[in-house]
């Protein structure tokens, strides 16, 4: 089935909510029910490259084209909150492990965060983190 054109690249997709939701490279985040009728929620930037549900909440991965990296939290009505302190490094993984949200950025750290959105570092691991899934890093 073909449920038409959203605008812009699909970068990523999480289910939450008992929806699909959808990030774009224009940064704009739909929410799709089981028949594929989808809505179009809020613009959070330029790019949306990473979601993941976490504490009964989408948590989204958004970098603008400065490469600056702000990580939302939103519920279900896609009310969100934003939290800094990504720097120059955009998302390129999140996955949920032990009870904690995991991003991995584009300048190769990871970081662990709880969820109140602050996050601790465990360091440059060498190169751009494109897959977290199952405590196992991809560089």
């Amino acid at each position: 089935l073909n449920h038409g054109d959203k605008g812009g690249a699909i970068l990523s997709m999480s289910v939450f909510d008992n929806k699909l939701w959808l990030g774009l490279s224009g940064g704009q985040l739909y929410s799709c029910n089981n028949a594929g009728s989808c809505t179009y929620r809020k613009d959070l930037g330029i790019y949306i490259y990473e979601m993941e549900t976490f504490d009964n909440k989408l948590w989204v991965g958004e970098q603008d084209g400065a490469y600056q990296g702000t990580l939302y939290s939103c519920n279900s009505a896609a009310a969100c909150t934003s939290y800094s302190g990504f720097g120059t490094s955009g998302f390129e993984s999140m996955t949920v492990y032990n009870n904690k949200l995991w991003v991995g950025l584009t300048n190769g750290v990871v970081k662990e965060c709880d969820n109140t959105g602050s996050c601790i570092s465990h360091g440059d691991k060498g190169g751009r983190i494109e897959l977290i899934e199952r405590g196992k890093i991809g560089v």
